[in-house]
C-alpha cells in the first residue's frame, strides 16, 4: 500500500471523526474549528508527522536504532547519503516482537508501510558501512 493510499485512509478516518464531533450536541464551536483546521492535504500530513529516530550518523554492519512503540505509524524510512549501501527496514509489534513488512535494500530511500491494527515500533539495521538516518511517521 502506497503512503498516499495510507494518508488517504487516515484522512477519511479524521475527516468522518470530525464530523462525527461537528454532529454532536456537545461539541462546542472550540472543537468544531480545531475539526476544520485538522482538514491538511496528505503533503502536509507527511512532512508535520515525520520523526526522526536514528539522527544521521555513521553506521557499521549490525547496528540498529529503534523508535518507541506507537500505533499510529504509517510508515518507515531509511535514508543514506548515496544508493549501493545495504540495509533493513521494519515494524516490531509490541506483543510477539515479531518483524513485520521488512524490507532489505541498497536504495538511497528504503521505505515499509506499518501494519493495520496493532502496536508497533519502527526499526532499522545497517549491514555496511555508511552515512544516513532512520524516520518514522
Amino acid at each position: 500500500m502506497s503512503a498516499s493510499t495510507n494518508c488517504a485512509a487516515f484522512l477519511d478516518r479524521l475527516h468522518r471523526e470530525v464530523d462525527a464531533l461537528e454532529e454532536s450536541e456537545a461539541a462546542d464551536e472550540t472543537i468544531r474549528d480545531r475539526g476544520r483546521r485538522a482538514r491538511v492535504s496528505p503533503d502536509l500530513l507527511h512532512g508535520l508527522a515525520a520523526y526522526q529516530y536514528a539522527p544521521p550518523r555513521q553506521w557499521s554492519p549490525g547496528a540498529s536504532a529503534g523508535s518507541t512503540y506507537s500505533p499510529n505509524w504509517l510508515a518507515n524510512y531509511f535514508m543514506t547519503y548515496g544508493s549501493g549501501y545495504d540495509k533493513t527496514v521494519t515494524f516490531i509489534r509490541n506483543t510477539n516482537y515479531g518483524w513485520y513488512n521488512t524490507k532489505r535494500g541498497t536504495a538511497d530511500y528504503l521505505e515499509t508501510y506499518a501494519p493495520f491494527g496493532g502496536t508497533y515500533k519502527a526499526h532499522c539495521v545497517a549491514h555496511t558501512w555508511f552515512w544516513g538516518s532512520c524516520n518514522v511517521r
